[in-house]
Formats: structure tokens, C-alpha cells, sequence
């Protein structure tokens, strides 16, 4: 998949997961808004396809699980995406 497609994926269905802690757990977005009133503002792509949305508050947390495996990161509400990582 292009990383062009995985942001249209992302674009419609959301992020994999969503930090929901300092210490960096995370859950469905689903989960994370029913439980802890969280949506992303930024939502952080894996090479692999993958992705990890994080509020502002959890930004940093979630940049450094795997940050060098991140090829990009969308910022929620404008949709601007900025490539990672080469």
C-alpha cells in the first residue's frame, strides 16, 4: 500500500490506536473516546501500515514509540499530512 492510499485509509476509517496515558497505552478510538474522552489530534503512520493517534497532551509519547517507523503524521482536524523519516 502507498502512503498515499494509507492516509485515504486513515482519512476514512481512523487510526489503529489511540494513546490514552503518559506511560503510553493505548486502545480503539472507540475505547479511547468512551472511556477517556480522548480523540486524536494527530495520528501518526507506521511503515507498515499501522497507525497511532494521540492528543496534543500524549503527542510526544506517541512519536517516541516508534519513531523511527513513522513515514508520516496527519494532523486531525486540517488533514495536512507531513512525511517522516525520509
Amino acid at each position: 500500500m502507498t502512503n498515499a492510499e494509507l492516509i485515504t485509509k486513515i482519512k476514512t476509517n481512523g487510526p489503529s490506536r489511540v494513546v490514552t496515558s503518559d506511560e503510553g497505552q493505548a486502545t480503539t478510538p472507540d475505547l479511547a473516546f468512551e472511556r477517556f474522552s480522548i480523540t486524536p489530534d494527530v495520528i501518526f503512520i507506521r511503515r507498515d501500515g499501522w497507525s497511532l493517534g494521540a492528543s496534543m497532551r500524549h503527542y510526544n509519547v506517541a512519536f517516541e514509540m516508534w519513531a523511527d517507523e513513522w513515514v508520516a503524521a496527519m494532523h486531525v482536524v486540517t488533514g495536512t499530512v507531513t512525511a517522516i523519516n525520509g
